[in-house]
């Protein structure tokens, strides 16, 4: 059974369902903050999952809140800057890269040798690194010495 809480407007609590697997529905009207108090204090949270969890804001949350919608305007205003600034770095790079474009694509296919003796690509070697082929070969060459 689900059970949904209809509650006063005026009050300032979060209230979350928790459904069960039955397909009933019970709807509790609540005409003030009193009624609301003796329903909670009559519900049992060890009952199968048909309790209502209500929880009351804290002082902190109010506050947290208070203080969102007191600096929301320089938010938004950081917010786009930002994403100005990043669009800008994105068509950047792009332009960097098709500029620079054959010495990255020489750079990153150059062939080297691993401190473990295994050939890899410039690009591949720091994926390499993370190997379990290397962690051993890697192992054993310090156990050597």
């Amino acid at each position: 059974m689900d059970v949904e809480l209809v509650i006063p407007k005026s009050s300032t609590r979060k209230v979350m369902k928790r459904p069960t697997n039955l397909t009933k529905k019970r709807v509790i009207r609540l005409e003030s903050e009193d009624e609301l108090d003796r329903y909670i204090s009559t519900c049992s949270v060890s009952s199968n999952d048909s309790c209502v969890q209500i929880n009351k804001h804290t002082k902190e949350e109010k506050a947290y809140n208070h203080k969102y919608w007191e600096n929301r305007e320089a938010k938004i205003e950081y917010q786009k800057r930002y994403n100005a600034e990043v669009r800008d770095m994105k068509s950047y790079n792009k332009s960097y890269y098709e500029i620079h474009k054959e010495e990255i694509i020489e750079r990153m296919t150059k062939r080297v040798t691993c401190s473990c003796g295994k050939i890899v690509t410039f690009g591949n070697l720091k994926s390499h690194y993370k190997t379990n082929l290397h962690k051993k070969k890697l192992k054993i060459i310090t156990q050597q010495q």
